[in-house]
């Protein structure tokens, strides 16, 4: 299993787009994602999965059905600087 961080744009900012980081785990864990930790408020969150080709893609997909609106998503692999 490869390891992810995904970077959320644009949620939990200025009162809009509120995602309780509890709900936001859930989500990834739903989507397949295993060890899923979130960091912060601002909608970072580490995971694991097996998927690699078109996973932000298909993550943005998951969480616009889940939540209604689109969330811009930038993938990390966990074991590069960053």
């Amino acid at each position: 299993m490869e390891k992810y961080i995904a970077f959320l744009r644009a949620i939990n900012v200025g009162g809009t787009k509120i995602i309780k980081m509890e709900d936001l785990k859930k989500y990834f864990e739903s989507f397949g994602c295993v060890n899923v930790q979130t960091y912060i408020n601002s909608g970072n969150v580490i995971f694991e999965t097996k998927e690699s080709a078109g996973l932000e893609a298909k993550i943005e997909k998951q969480l616009e059905k889940a939540l209604g609106y689109k969330v811009e998503t930038f993938l990390a692999e966990g074991r590069r600087k960053i």
